[in-house]
């Protein structure tokens, strides 16, 4: 007996009929655009008509029913392990629990079954940020809200293409666009040629738009570049920029530094000068200091060899890089300026960590994947790692995984995605490179920037 109030209520406990209650154990696909109907295949067991199907998410500490609870459509029951149901248009985005209802009430319910999409494209990056007009450019497509079926364009800014005209101003959409998630896209870019008169070849700036199948869409934050063998650029990533130690702390002094790049133009023995500030660029209050490097190769990197940077209290900074090649190199090429001065900027959120006693960074000494496996045929690898942290190190508490792609058209190797700081508990990365785009001359390789102890000290 309850009792609910004052009133009691009786329960009377029965068995379950054999066969009676439903079991679910897939649901596919896992999730859709709430901007259109999709059609679900359940699998399970004992699907007995008539058979009602729900989407619910239920509150911490509320049961079924759910507020929020949305009933399925055009059910059909094609055996007693499978069905089929439409998802209708209009659902809020978020999981949901997917509940199979038998005849007479008895329930089954799939927790986190299916995730409904409903905004827009958004956040959108691209990696690399440029690429080869003459070669086939591989690239990952970063952002939110991509449906199943999302597509992939490019078109030219004609301010900044040489040679556009309004014969060009078409959008191109990318091919054998591959769709990993709701947040990542591999897509290719076929080389790329003007179709005009004079044949001038397509490089410059492109804006990038991913586009759902219902037609929301968004726009890459930043432009993708596209250069010729002429093309004179010089510009940096956020990766690029590095301190020496790995980790800052609170009062010490650190050595800053950042690797520059050149994508085309003319091999030079210019030094260029680099300018470093911490949180505002351009302002002489901020400035930390100043370097030059010599970048002497088309296509080429060099790092700066260093400056020092006396450590500000602990918190939370973005450090900034400005590339001066107006000031020394002048990216001259018969005259030509570099292709665009957009990406001499780059900044980096950098954390000062306090000052603490345990300054003995742990040592990598062995990485493997797969158990020591040197092929891959699945996008989920095991990395397994052996450290040491010697005494009186106060132990290991977390590492931080880098995954690095080359790529063919930008003739480099690009952070692909970042692991963020895991815990020990959490050994598993989920490496998003299919084998199944890999040119023959295209690698991967996952730098592990940084293991650290219990104060998350990061270490090379």
């Amino acid at each position: 007996m309850i009792s609910v109030g004052i009133e009691p209520v009786y329960v009377e406990r029965r068995p379950i009929p054999a066969g009676a209650s439903p079991a679910v154990a897939t649901v596919n696909p896992p999730e859709g655009d709430n901007a259109l109907v999709t059609t679900i295949a359940i699998q399970g067991s004992n699907f007995q008509q008539p058979v009602s199907v729900r989407l619910e998410q239920v509150e911490e500490g509320f049961s079924y029913p759910s507020d929020k609870s949305y009933p399925l459509e055009n059910i059909v029951v094609d055996s007693a392990g499978t069905l089929q149901a439409d998802v209708p248009i209009g659902l809020p985005g978020g999981t949901y629990d997917l509940v199979v209802i038998n005849d007479g009430g008895w329930t089954a319910t799939l927790p986190q079954a299916y995730t409904v999409l409903s905004i827009d494209p958004d956040g959108i990056g691209i990696t690399p940020t440029h690429g080869r007009v003459d070669r086939v450019n591989r690239v990952t497509v970063s952002g939110d809200g991509f449906s199943d079926g999302a597509t992939v364009t490019l078109l030219p800014n004609d301010a900044t293409v040489a040679g556009a005209t309004a014969s060009i101003s078409r959008e191109t959409t990318l091919s054998n666009t591959v769709r990993i998630n709701s947040q990542l896209l591999r897509s290719i870019i076929e080389p790329l040629t003007l179709v005009q008169e004079n044949a001038v070849s397509a490089s410059g700036a492109y804006t990038l738009t991913v586009i759902n199948p219902s037609g929301s869409q968004g726009q890459a934050s930043i432009n993708y570049l596209v250069y010729n063998n002429t093309d004179n650029d010089l510009f940096a990533e956020r990766n690029g920029i590095w301190t020496d130690p790995a980790v800052v702390r609170d009062g010490s002094t650190a050595t800053l530094g950042v690797i520059v790049e050149r994508q085309g133009g003319q091999p030079s023995n210019d030094p260029v000068t680099v300018d470093f500030y911490l949180n505002e660029p351009d302002n002489p209050a901020t400035l930390i200091g100043s370097d030059s490097v010599v970048v002497d190769n088309a296509p080429g990197t060099a790092s700066t060899a260093g400056s020092d940077w006396l450590v500000p209290q602990s918190g939370t900074y973005d450090l900034f890089v400005v590339i001066r090649p107006e000031e020394s190199d002048q990216e001259s090429l018969n005259g030509r300026t570099e292709l665009t001065d957009a990406n001499n900027v780059i900044s980096r959120t950098i954390t000062v960590r306090p000052a603490v006693a345990d300054q003995m960074a742990p040592s990598i000494r062995q990485v493997t994947i797969n158990d020591g496996s040197t092929t891959v045929s699945s996008p989920d690898i095991s990395i397994n790692l052996k450290v040491t942290d010697t005494r009186p190190g106060t132990g290991l508490a977390s590492l931080f995984v880098v995954e690095y792609e080359y790529s063919e058209g930008a003739g480099q190797w690009v952070a692909i995605q970042q692991s963020g700081w895991l815990s020990l508990a959490d050994r598993t990365f989920a490496r998003i490179y299919r084998p199944a785009m890999a040119l023959a001359r295209t690698g991967w390789r996952s730098l592990y920037s940084g293991v650290g102890c219990r104060c998350r000290r990061q270490c090379l």
